[in-house]
């Protein structure tokens, strides 16, 4: 190109030199979708190939199957978690920022239609998933669904007050409330052993 520059006049050299940067782009382009198209093809031929496998044969090894209800996210985060193995974070969007909790730090968590907000010492944060998603990766020895809207951290509750005839609050260590239902009260009496 140098001596192609050095032959021409400057206008005509960088007429030359935008063409050529033109064509550098769109060949990078063109190559870059056609392996994307490639990978593409690939990852359609080896679910098609798993989805048969499933099918044909049971669940295959290494294949991630949802049990119903649950989204293939948390069918996926369990399976590489293990057997046993429960989440010790929940990240959440906060504007621009992503904020990392400590499951341990969780007071409680709320239903809110599609999302959950997940109280913390005082502060509370919405995450977009539903909350028996959200429950179903918490470890069931810590945490307890109380409420159909509800889901409490054991270590949280100070004491079990009555509320109505059928129907119990549980007051939390600084103070706050939270809704207990029938079903829910004998699950707290079944894991605290009273």
């Amino acid at each position: 190109i140098f001596i192609v520059l050095g032959l021409l006049n400057w206008p005509s050299a960088a007429r030359l030199v935008r063409s050529q940067v033109l064509t550098v782009r769109e060949l990078d382009f063109t190559t870059a979708a056609r392996g994307l198209a490639e990978a593409l093809v690939r990852v359609r031929e080896r679910l098609a190939a798993r989805a048969a496998a499933g099918a044909g044969a049971g669940a295959g090894a290494g294949a991630v199957t949802a049990e119903p209800g649950t989204s293939t996210a948390v069918a996926l985060a369990s399976t590489a978690r293990g057997p046993g193995r429960y989440a010790e974070r929940v990240i959440v969007r906060d504007g621009t920022q992503v904020v990392v909790i400590p499951i341990a730090r969780v007071d409680y968590l709320e239903a809110q239609d599609d999302y959950v907000a997940i109280h913390v010492e005082g502060r509370s944060w919405l995450k977009q998933q539903p909350l028996a998603e959200l429950a179903s990766t918490l470890d069931p020895d810590r945490f307890v669904r109380v409420h159909r809207s509800y889901v409490l951290n054991l270590e949280r509750i100070a004491r079990l007050e009555p509320y109505a005839k059928d129907s119990r609050v549980a007051v939390l260590t600084d103070g706050r409330e939270v809704p207990v239902s029938r079903s829910g009260y004998q699950r707290l009496r079944e894991l605290m052993g009273g």
